[in-house]
């Protein structure tokens, strides 16, 4: 049956932007409480949309999630209403001026040394097998994507003479975007494959069958709803890094 959730899901053609689209969609959604469906939203007057549409920005905000997640829901949430020929149901332009500014708290930029030594020592088994990832190279978006069956364990390697030799520890060899033509291929450190490893055992040991269409990184779980992973959303990495920068010191904490 066609609604307007379904014309929104057909428009939505990069599997990866799909996956992103929908978690964010979805909560601003569920936020107004509405159908599957999602017709309801369509029958909204524009001021009303607006309003809904900053309080659950300033949710996300207060909840800690990044500009740049804030963003992507927005975009999320105007291409509902685009798939669906409403998109003037909304005033963007008005919109945009009354999203959470960053006003210069927060650079883009690489973490040192030093504040990735800090992260890694103020982290859980889970954000050491987040962060153990993020030291690839590999977009934070990237990671809800990623499967056991993205992992490959490497033991030994041939150097510029062709001669074998082994790792002192493994390593993991990472196919990131698997099947889609952006796919490439990284690599672990020895210490990302061991934080990745504990992190395996810890979801076993709870109670977890982990096989290779498993999440490589999943929700939080405890003994209740381990046996039931699901993939990390790219907002509850927002906010779980949000609080760990800030509390080493490198996003200023809030007064």
């Amino acid at each position: 049956m066609i609604n307007a959730y379904s014309v929104f899901e057909r428009r939505l053609k990069n599997p990866y932007t799909q996956k992103n689209y929908e978690i964010r969609f979805k909560a601003f959604k569920d936020s107004l409480k509405a159908s599957d469906s999602c017709d309801e939203l369509l029958a909204m007057h524009g001021r009303e949309l607006e309003d809904a549409v900053i309080a659950h920005v300033n949710d996300l905000d207060k909840q800690g999630a990044s500009t740049a997640s804030i963003h992507s829901t927005v975009s999320a949430i105007k291409n509902f209403f685009v798939a669906n020929r409403e998109e003037n149901r909304i005033n963007w332009k008005w919109l945009k001026g009354e999203l959470p500014k960053n006003n210069g708290k927060v650079k883009d930029r690489d973490y040192t040394k030093d504040e990735l030594v800090k992260m890694w020592i103020q982290s859980d088994t889970r954000k050491r097998a987040i962060l153990s990832l993020l030291m690839t190279g590999i977009r934070k978006g990237a990671i809800p994507g990623l499967r056991y069956g993205n992992l490959v364990k490497i033991t030994n390697y041939r150097d510029k003479d062709r001669k074998q030799h082994k790792f002192e520890s493994h390593i993991y060899k990472l196919t990131v975007y698997e099947g889609d033509p952006a796919e490439y291929v990284t690599f672990t450190t020895p210490e990302g494959a061991n934080a990745l490893d504990l992190y395996t055992q810890a979801r076993e040991v709870a109670g977890e069958k982990i096989s290779t269409n498993s999440p490589l990184i999943r929700d939080v779980f405890n003994t209740m709803n381990a046996k039931e992973p699901k993939p990390v959303t790219t907002a509850a990495l927002d906010m779980a890094f949000t609080r760990l920068t800030k509390s080493i010191g490198i996003r200023p904490k809030e007064r």
